[in-house]
């Protein structure tokens, strides 16, 4: 072998093993400047105290519907009036002509600044299996229904099943939809952080806020109840990382059960569970007694 041949061989090997090198620490250079990746990134700036309550599922449908079940809806939505604190409706837009008392309490909560309205689709579909088109379309029936009924249309989705994709986000865009919240086990974008001094601020922007909260589990479609303490526990700890925490409540968990009938979704007689209602309201004293604010997703990223 000659002694270019060597050369070139030697070189190859080097420029081999430094882009190599240079790989790992790149890799090695991200994750120490960026420790939090997978978990998100902290808040590097003040900390804020906020909450969100996102109450799903106003109304799920036309055919469970019935009186009761209207007075759990309104009884969960007057804890936060009485109180004089907000909540973020995540609305099926679809459903909401049908139910006239409902959509009165409604009206006069949002004309009080206390309601948010949020969409919740034009109906409790699984948006991660629709069409590009049949996202558009959909959310554009929302909207314009939202700003016929209230005079104003909404800038947030929260995805019903907190299922979405590419096409939702593509569509969410097209339509000035600003705020996306669904889960923190199905959303993989950064999410949004309080007061960060790097907080993007183009037009076409989707602030993602999940789920990080839940008053309740779900065992099938059985509501498991959380302790109050753990909840607040939980609030404190995203707080903690990204200024804020959103918790979502289900009106089905106001639902009186028993062993032989849960709070299914298809039970049509529905009986209110008035120590839960208690509980709800316990939660928010507790939440305002740690100095915590409860505001609105559209004040967190100043779209007001």
């Amino acid at each position: 072998m000659g002694i270019n041949s060597l050369s070139n061989m030697l070189n190859f090997s080097v420029g081999k093993i430094s882009r190599v090198a240079l790989r790992i620490f790149s890799i090695i250079n991200f994750f120490f400047h960026y420790p939090n990746f997978g978990k998100r990134s902290p808040i590097n700036s003040k900390t804020f105290n906020y909450v969100v309550f996102r109450l799903d599922d106003i109304p799920y449908d036309s055919a469970i519907y019935d009186e009761a079940r209207i007075n759990v809806d309104l009884a969960v939505m007057d804890v936060f009036s009485k109180r004089n604190q907000n909540l973020t409706l995540g609305l099926v837009v679809r459903y909401l002509e049908l139910h006239p008392k409902l959509l009165v309490s409604i009206v006069q909560g949002y004309s009080k600044g206390l309601f948010e309205l949020a969409l919740h689709g034009w109906g409790h579909d699984d948006y991660s299996k629709l069409t590009m088109m049949d996202q558009e379309r959909s959310l554009l029936s929302a909207k314009t229904k939202l700003d016929r009924l209230f005079g104003n249309s909404s800038k947030i989705f929260i995805p019903p099943y907190n299922k979405f994709n590419r096409f939702t986000i593509d569509a969410m865009k097209k339509l000035g939809i600003k705020i996306i919240s669904s889960s923190v086990y199905s959303d993989y974008h950064l999410f949004f952080m309080a007061n960060h001094p790097k907080n993007i601020r183009r037009d076409n922007h989707i602030y993602h806020l999940p789920e990080m909260v839940s008053f309740e589990a779900f065992k099938g479609k059985t509501p498991i109840r959380i302790p109050l303490g753990q909840i607040v526990s939980n609030v404190e700890r995203h707080i903690s990382k990204y200024g804020y925490a959103i918790i979502t409540i289900h009106p089905q968990s106001f639902v009186k059960f028993t062993e032989s009938k849960s709070t299914s979704l298809s039970l049509k007689e529905s009986i209110l569970d008035v120590d839960q209602i208690n509980q709800l309201d316990s939660l928010i004293q507790m939440i305002l007694d740690k100095n915590i604010r409860i505001t609105k997703f559209s004040n967190l990223v100043g779209l007001n």
